[in-house]
C-alpha cells in the first residue's frame, strides 16, 4: 500500500515539472525570406557566444540572446528565479570568459547586434562597460537588477503578406 502514494506523488511531480516548462516555439521558413525568424526559447542553438547565457536549474537551459535569459527568468516561479540568480553565467563581451549572471556589468545599445535584438551586452567589470560605451558612442550601464527590469519582449513572428497567401 505504501507504493502507492509513492507512485501517485512521483507522478504528479513529474507532471507539474512538465507543465511548468516553456515551450518552444519555433515557425517555419518563409522560401521567400533570406533569414529565418528566430524566437526565444529555453534551447536555442548558441550562433554568437558573446551574447548567449545558460543556467542550470535542475535541466541546462541555454539561451542565444541575454534578453531571451531574462525574460525566460522572469517567467518562471521564485524557486527557480533564485536557482537561475545563483547559476546563471554569460560571457564576457570581450574576452568570452564565463561570468556569473549576477555579478556582470551590462550595456545596453539598440545599435549592438544580438542574435535576437536585445542589444545586451555583459563585462567583467563597470570599467570594461564604460570604455564599450566610450567606443560605440551611445549606451547605458546597467546592474543584473537593472536588466530584470526591463521591459523585455520576445519577437513576434512576421506578419504574412496577404498577397502570398492567397
Amino acid at each position: 500500500m505504501s507504493s502507492i502514494p509513492r507512485a501517485i506523488i512521483y507522478f504528479i511531480a513529474v507532471s507539474a515539472v512538465l507543465i511548468s516548462m516553456p515551450v518552444a516555439t519555433s515557425y517555419g521558413k518563409d522560401s521567400t525570406e533570406e533569414a529565418e525568424f528566430r524566437t526565444c526559447s529555453q534551447s536555442m542553438e548558441i550562433t554568437d557566444v558573446r551574447f548567449s547565457a545558460r543556467a542550470e536549474i535542475g535541466i541546462e537551459v541555454l539561451f542565444d540572446d541575454i534578453g531571451c535569459a531574462v525574460i525566460w527568468r522572469n517567467l518562471q516561479c521564485a524557486l527557480d528565479q533564485a536557482t537561475f540568480d545563483r547559476e546563471a553565467t554569460v560571457r564576457d563581451f570581450n574576452n568570452l570568459s564565463t561570468i556569473l549572471m549576477s555579478r556582470a556589468t551590462y550595456v545596453l545599445n539598440k545599435d549592438l547586434k544580438t542574435p535576437i535584438g536585445f542589444g545586451l551586452a555583459a563585462f567583467r567589470d563597470k570599467e570594461s562597460a564604460k570604455a564599450f560605451i566610450r567606443e560605440k558612442g551611445s549606451g547605458k550601464l546597467m546592474t543584473y537588477k537593472e536588466i530584470l527590469g526591463l521591459d523585455l519582449r520576445p519577437p513576434e513572428p512576421p506578419e504574412e503578406d496577404s498577397e502570398k497567401s492567397k
